[in-house]
Parts: structure tokens; sequence; C-alpha cells
């Protein structure tokens, strides 16, 4: 696709910016693979900016869906509109109408749009100004429906396009303000090719489940049930496949072997240093995890940089993200600095 590749983090700042900055805002369109989290980005943009939000999947929609039943009124054909369009007095005066799978769609509901795309018009019903269509679409590589040319009447009618694949940084951002489970966390900061199996193409044939920040954020829920250890690595090879089980798994048992992470912050000059990367990464999301205050912040970072500069970094990282109040500390501002 001839359109610009961008994280779903840089997705998010440009929408940030540009929903705030006018009304009767042009359409913007978000391509991507399946379970990369656009829509979790985009309605998570709207909470943020305090907007309206309407999430409609197109893929879902006939024709009459969308320019509404005709009916007959004084001789005369009108159309009863449907429920899910924009209403100010109910939805607010500003906000997105999400349309969503909107590729997926029939050709026909994907023309029905036209008009709204381009002059925010259905019939007699307008778009309230403060309002704004955000369009995603799997791509037509990924094999989830979107098959053959992209109709060139709908391409041009957006302010910009773009391609969003997932990346780590935007999953940690996302994953700790909704409670996405910190072993997940911390193990995709150790194996983040695992985030997502195919970000630029579909799913081979022989597979029917792959990992992707959409069943990542489900493994909680499978950790949370306690069930006994084979029904448990089943259960989550059902969920994000055999391969990225297993490798969770193991990281999962190398808890049972850490240090204590108490002593980690009592005494992070001399407490024990695991050799394995594997088992430095898990200790590194533990800690990141417990700490709660100044001083075990700036302990962790210590016990950290006898590991290695990049477990620094993602010590770091991982707990100004769970919890921004650490960026006043000095031991942040100081890696700031120092790191530029």
């Amino acid at each position: 696709m001839n359109i610009p590749t961008i994280s779903l983090a840089q997705f998010a700042g440009f929408l940030t910016k540009y929903l705030p900055s006018g009304d009767k805002l042009r359409p913007v369109a978000g391509w991507g693979p399946v379970g990369a989290g656009k829509s979790s980005v985009v309605r998570q943009v709207a909470e943020d900016l305090e907007l309206g939000f309407i999430d409609v999947r197109a893929s879902q929609l006939e024709p009459v869906d969308v320019r509404g039943i005709p009916t007959i009124e004084d001789g005369l054909t009108k159309f009863a509109l449907p429920d899910w369009l924009p209403n100010v007095e109910r939805d607010g005066e500003r906000g997105i109408l999400c349309l969503d799978e909107f590729h997926s769609a029939m050709p026909s509901v994907q023309t029905a749009f036209y008009s709204l795309l381009q002059e925010r018009v259905l019939g007699d019903w307008t778009m309230p100004d403060g309002w704004v269509a955000i369009i995603l679409s799997n791509r037509p590589e990924d094999g989830a429906s979107v098959h053959g040319r992209i109709d060139s009447a709908i391409s041009n009618r957006y302010i910009a396009q773009f391609n969003l694949l997932p990346e780590i940084s935007s999953f940690t951002d996302w994953a700790f303000a909704n409670g996405t489970d910190p072993l997940v966390i911390g193990f995709l900061q150790f194996k983040e090719e695992l985030l997502h199996q195919y970000p630029n193409g579909g799913v081979p044939k022989s597979d029917t489940v792959i990992a992707t920040p959409r069943s990542w954020a489900s493994v909680g829920e499978i950790l949370a049930l306690n069930l006994d250890p084979v029904l448990e690595q089943a259960t989550l090879e059902g969920l994000i496949g055999p391969a990225p089980a297993a490798e969770f798994v193991a990281f999962k048992r190398l808890f049972d072997l850490l240090p204590d992470w108490k002593d980690c912050f009592a005494d992070p000059d001399n407490a024990p240093i695991p050799q394995d990367v594997s088992t430095q990464y898990a200790i590194i999301s533990q800690l990141s995890n417990k700490v709660g205050t100044g001083d075990q912040f700036e302990a962790g970072a210590r016990y950290a940089s006898r590991m290695s500069d990049e477990l620094v970094q993602v010590f770091i990282r991982l707990v100004v993200t769970r919890d921004d109040t650490f960026k006043a500390t000095s031991t942040y501002i100081d890696h700031s600095i120092a790191n530029q």
C-alpha cells in the first residue's frame, strides 16, 4: 500500500491534534492487520478528549441501513434514517463516528457512504459540525475479507490515510491503561516479536490461531482461572498459538526462580543477579510492577544497571508508563538527561 506506516501511538498523537483543530473535519482512514488494536486506540482518544464515540461495523450493514428505510408521507418518499447516526442532544456536540471493518462491507454499502464521507450528508441529514468520521479497515493482504482493488471514488475523500502496525511501546501504554496482566507486559518486553505474529500479511492456511495485541490482552483472563498447568497451556495455545504459548509459559515459570523482589529494593548493589537473559527480563518485569515509592524506583534502576543499560531503560519505561507521577523523580529526570 502506498500510504505511510506509523505506530498506533503516532496515530493517536495525530488524532489528538487533529480532532480539536476545527469543525467539519474531513475523515481519516486507518488500515492495519487483524487484532492490532486500531479501534481500541480510537476509542481511547475519544475518552481522553472527552468526545462522543459511536462505533459502527460497516461489514454488518445493508445499504438500507445507511440510507434509511423508505416511507411514504403525504405522497412523497422519505427515508427513516438509522438511529446510530450522531445526534447532538443525545451524543454531544463533538465526537467520532468510527466506521470499522469498512472495506469488508459490500460495495453497495461503501457507495451508500459516499456523500457522508465527502459532503457530510446522508439525504436530508447533515453530520453535526463537531463530529468526524474515522474509517478503519484490514488490508487486502491480511486475508480478512478485504479483496480486490480499493474503490477509487472513496480513496481520495480523506484528510490522510495511514498503515497502522502494532509495536511494543504503543501496546505497553494501552496495556497499562487497560489493566492487562503485568506478566504479559513484561514477557512482551522480552519477546516483542511475538506481539503480532503476522503484522505484514495474512494468516497461513494451516493456522487458525495467531498472537495479536488483541489476544495477548486476554491472556490474563486465562491466568485468573487458575487452571491446572496442562489445561492452562492448552488454553493459551488456543488463544495465542502453540509457539507463543510455550514461550510464555516458560517465562511464567521463571518467576518461581526469581530473587526476592524486596531484597532487590533493600540492597540493589548486592542482591543476586540472574544470569539468564529471560530471567533478567522476568525480574525487571516484576520489579517495575512493585515500585511504589521514589526510593524503590531509584533502587530498582540501580539493580537493573548491574545487568545492562537496555534493562534500565525497560525498567524505567515500564514504571513511568504504569504511573507517570514517577516522571517527576530525580531517577527519571537524570536518566532522561543522560540518554537525551
